[in-house]
């Protein structure tokens, strides 16, 4: 009877750590999956944001949330333009989708996004209220129809996000 209670509170033990760590290894993945960015009120923001791609297997998906706010509300254009750091045969494999308020903005290979120049990259139109924060979702996916030949493939890219407030020359165009 002693010999099943110490059985038991072991295991009881045993679970209540491994909860722990997994609590703690799905935060910090979590977390590591955000992205901030604070518009500034003049009028044009510009944050590079990295983004490294190489544990994906085929049916897999990641999704990164790119967070915005801004102390005053107003309509702004966002452009994402995917650049190439370290390139990599991964970026063949690999489709994206960009939504923002669940609707889908963008989708498209990553190679096409990576071979797209600025004028060509994506865009969204936000309107954000006064401190209220937005999201614009980035998702990776792999199809399950890809196999071996991406396997120890990666991919090293950044996002230039740029969000010009509407009417406001962002001295690209």
């Amino acid at each position: 009877m002693r010999r099943a209670s110490i059985l038991i509170l072991t295991a009881t033990i045993v679970l209540i750590m491994a909860g722990i760590f997994l609590t703690i290894f799905l935060t910090q993945s979590q977390e590591s999956f955000q992205r901030n960015v604070f518009i500034e009120t003049g009028g044009v923001t510009r944050s590079t944001l990295e983004f490294s791609v190489d544990k994906l297997v085929p049916g897999d998906q990641a999704e990164y949330s790119i967070n915005m706010k801004t102390e005053t509300g107003g309509s702004f254009r966002v452009v994402l333009d995917f650049v190439t750091v370290v390139d990599g045969e991964l970026k063949n494999y690999v489709d994206v989708v960009i939504s923002y308020g669940g609707e889908v903005v963008c989708e498209k290979s990553l190679a096409d996004l990576l071979a797209a120049d600025f004028a060509h990259a994506p865009i969204v139109n936000c309107d954000i209220e006064s401190g209220e924060e937005v999201k614009i979702n980035v998702t990776y996916k792999i199809d399950e129809s890809h196999g071996n030949e991406m396997e120890n493939t990666r991919i090293d890219f950044n996002i230039e996000f740029t969000a010009n407030r509407m009417g406001v020359s962002d001295g690209q165009n």
